[in-house]
């Protein structure tokens, strides 16, 4: 949904007006700052999460994930923070928090320095309907800040029907969601401009989505990229819950 100006040349958009109205004023930069520290600061906070919880509270990995970043667990202010930027169209507080988790990438993931290729960064796909309601592409600001910070090159190359939203779905929906996915029309046109050129399937590949709760998304989205040649598949998250 396209923001409207109420008065000329002022910039106060209708979302900034409500947002006031309803005390929910967007977070400033130091906002998102001090709410890192706080995740950072304690002690059930992990950037670096090979493995994630389960349903039941198993302990699991996402199917041909390598390796999965975060930068916190979904709790709090920094909770919080995402939920409203996602749903309030807040680009730039999910610009800096991409950011962040590249940061930690460069830091934990040993893999980046042992590659001489740039890394493919993928956003988990958005159904178009949902993008034209929200105003923006959470997975892909985010997968943007992640490729500035490691050097890596953005692809759509993973495109999503309609489904119901996660947060209301059941294990069964969920496990279905590979049923929505598919390649895009932008992978299918590189394909036929490269002509007979083999892929080049050992360049690492980030998949890049908000928030993971059972790796289902995730596993999904890698099953299609393995099926599309790539070998090196990773993750990234901002939170995981």
């Amino acid at each position: 949904m396209r923001s409207i100006d109420l008065t000329r040349g002022c910039g106060v958009h209708v979302h900034q007006v409500m947002d006031v109205l309803l005390g929910m004023s967007a977070p400033s930069r130091r906002d998102v700052d001090a709410a890192l520290a706080e995740a950072f600061e304690s002690s059930d906070t992990s950037g670096w999460c090979p493995r994630i919880r389960g349903p039941g509270g198993a302990s699991c990995r996402p199917i041909d994930i390598e390796t999965l970043t975060s930068i916190g667990r979904y709790e709090g202010e920094l909770a919080a923070m995402v939920v409203t930027a996602k749903y309030s169209a807040m680009p730039e507080v999910l610009d800096r928090l991409g950011r962040r988790l590249g940061i930690e990438m460069l830091a934990n993931a040993t893999w980046l320095e042992r590659t001489n290729r740039r890394p493919v960064v993928v956003p988990t796909p958005m159904p178009s309907w949902r993008r034209l309601h929200r105003g923006i592409d959470h997975a892909r600001i985010i997968a943007c800040s992640v490729a500035r910070e490691v050097d890596g090159v953005v692809r759509d190359w993973l495109s999503c029907r309609w489904r119901a939203p996660q947060v209301v779905s059941d294990r069964d929906a969920r496990r279905a969601i590979e049923a929505c996915l598919s390649t895009s029309w932008r992978w299918r046109a590189g394909r036929r401009l490269a002509g007979r050129r083999r892929i080049d399937g050992r360049r690492p590949v980030i998949l890049i989505d908000d928030v993971v709760t059972t790796g289902s998304t995730l596993s999904a989205c890698a099953a299609i990229l393995r099926s599309l040649g790539m070998e090196r598949i990773h993750a990234g998250v901002l939170l995981r819950r």
